[in-house]
């Protein structure tokens, strides 16, 4: 295996590179690419439009090198698109929660963070992030291959749900091994951390009617208090509700070609974005 052109697959699915696309046209990095690992299978016609070579690319990566888009983006297609649904489910990339960031988190009726670790990472750091998870959100999951699971099994505390990444003759599969306990305590320390200022400020204002006397300085530490006071529960629901309030891309995902949804989901895009990236990426390569 040709480590060096799988590990090029995998820094395609990049956002800068595709801001850079969007912005200028610049097709620099996937014709470099070409160049020097595909030329012979551009020249014999296994790909002809740009949108060709990133779904032959994705391919290349869902068979033989898992990195952690495949798998977010595997994430993305069956359980956000096909078991959830995009309606009343909304999905956010890399969720900060405190020192820590989820790889996914999903928000319906239920608040769910998904911790990925592929075959090419290590489990490091893995203990303080799921500890992190749990204090925030209402079901905690690790997802991992399945070849990986008593590499990581002993170290999971029961609370943690288990989702394995499965090998099929034509995609990969998602299988739910262990459910998460639900949590039912919110830590309003992280919470408010985790929150921009106007959601925090709002969530004061939803549970007290109207905000305290405050400055820049005390701001933070005033709302801090105040969401102290607030029921678990009740809390939890508010934050369901203002994170349902972000403008971000899920609802357009099931129009986004599946190999670039979760580049969609990152870089938040528009339907006029999601529009001229197709437009361009179909246009055929030329060198």
């Amino acid at each position: 295996m040709d480590l060096n052109k799988y590990r090029a697959y995998s820094d395609l699915f990049s956002s800068t590179y595709f801001t850079q696309l969007l912005k200028q046209s610049d097709f620099s990095f996937l014709n470099q690419k070409i160049e020097k690992y595909d030329r012979a299978s551009f020249e014999k016609g296994k790909f002809v439009s740009y949108l060709d070579y990133i779904r032959f690319a994705y391919l290349n990566l869902r068979k033989f090198y898992h990195d952690e888009y495949v798998y977010k983006n595997t994430l993305v297609n069956k359980l956000l698109i096909e078991e959830f649904g995009v309606r009343d489910t909304v999905a956010i990339n890399e969720f900060r929660v405190g020192r820590s960031i989820a790889d996914l988190v999903l928000f319906n009726g239920c608040s769910r963070a998904y911790e990925i670790k592929t075959p090419l990472d290590s489990p490091s750091r893995l203990a303080g992030q799921l500890s992190d998870y749990s204090r925030l959100f209402q079901k905690s999951f690790l997802v991992i291959h399945e070849g990986d699971l008593t590499k990581y099994q002993p170290l999971l505390g029961e609370g943690i749900g288990i989702i394995v990444i499965t090998e099929k003759p034509r995609s990969l599969g998602v299988e739910m091994l262990r459910d998460a306990y639900i949590n039912e305590q919110i830590d309003p320390d992280l919470l408010i951390r985790s929150l921009r200022t106007k959601e925090y400020l709002k969530l004061v204002e939803w549970n007290f009617s109207e905000l305290p006397k405050m400055n820049s300085f005390n701001m933070f530490k005033l709302c801090n208090e105040l969401l102290h006071q607030v029921d678990s529960q009740k809390l939890h629901q508010d934050f369901l509700k203002i994170i349902k309030e972000r403008k971000t891309s899920s609802f357009l995902l099931p129009q986004v070609d599946k190999e670039l949804r979760q580049l969609s989901l990152a870089m938040n895009l528009t339907i006029k974005q999601c529009e001229d990236l197709y437009n361009k990426l179909s246009t055929n390569i030329t060198f």
